[in-house]
């Protein structure tokens, strides 16, 4: 119903995953794509009514199922990553450990490094207080869950984490001096490694809002799943969008 869109929604769908890969301004968007005011509108609307967590959720089932694992992840690895800010935004603040002003970053994925939930956060909101509201995201959309590992700074994770009927594994590093990869401990950190490769989660965090930065996150993560389950560079993108819409 109603007046017939304008422009492509794949066309649209490529101008923000060009976005979240490049990170260059809204002005400097390529020609071939459709209008900067367009775009964003559309990126706000899906955030809105819940398209890209309905997308994410399908993508993380389906890259789950071609790896041979069950929709519901039973264990998972949570960890925080704190960025500082560029210009004003909202919800900033000073993380003293590691001695950043900006946000805080909390995410959790599953086994393959495939993300969950995201939360995004003042600096100084501390990891803990982070890890439990993420943890109730995350239980929201995975009644499977079970395990959960993290790093030491989680120890006084578990009694809250049992009100989820969660369990909080610490993982802790065999060397202080060294570094050392630690089996799962490292999935996490190697999940954070892809997402600042995206250029608009680089070093800075460059949004206004909370919201738009976990979105954000989010349209990484689904680049991230489809490129896992259409490895070719051949495979048109763009075909799986229209399917999913």
């Amino acid at each position: 119903m109603g007046r017939p869109h304008v422009h492509s929604r794949r066309l649209i769908v490529n101008a923000i995953l060009y976005q979240a890969r490049t990170g260059c301004q809204w002005r400097y968007l390529p020609s071939e794509f459709p209008p900067r005011s367009t775009v964003n509108d559309c990126f706000v609307a899906w955030r809105e009514d819940g398209t890209w967590d309905t997308v994410h959720q399908r993508l993380h089932n389906a890259a789950r199922a071609q790896s041979g694992h069950d929709p519901g992840p039973g264990a998972a690895v949570i960890d925080a990553q704190s960025v500082p800010n560029a210009g004003r935004a909202e919800e900033v603040g000073y993380d003293a450990g590691k001695k950043i002003r900006g946000r805080k970053r909390h995410i959790i994925v599953d086994s393959l490094g495939l993300l969950i939930a995201v939360l995004v956060t003042s600096a100084y909101v501390s990891d803990i207080a982070g890890g439990h509201q993420l943890l109730r995201k995350a239980r929201l959309t995975n009644s499977m869950l079970g395990i959960v590992r993290a790093d030491s700074g989680y120890q006084g994770l578990a009694k809250r984490a049992e009100r989820l009927r969660l369990k909080i594994v610490i993982v802790k590093n065999p060397s202080r001096n060294t570094f050392i990869p630690v089996k799962h401990r490292w999935i996490v950190e190697r999940s954070l490694a892809w997402l600042s490769a995206y250029r608009r989660l680089g070093k800075r965090d460059l949004e206004h809002t909370t919201i738009a930065a976990e979105t954000w996150i989010k349209v990484a993560s689904i680049a991230m799943m489809l490129a896992r389950l259409h490895p070719t560079p051949n495979s048109p993108q763009a075909i799986t969008w229209a399917r999913l819409w």
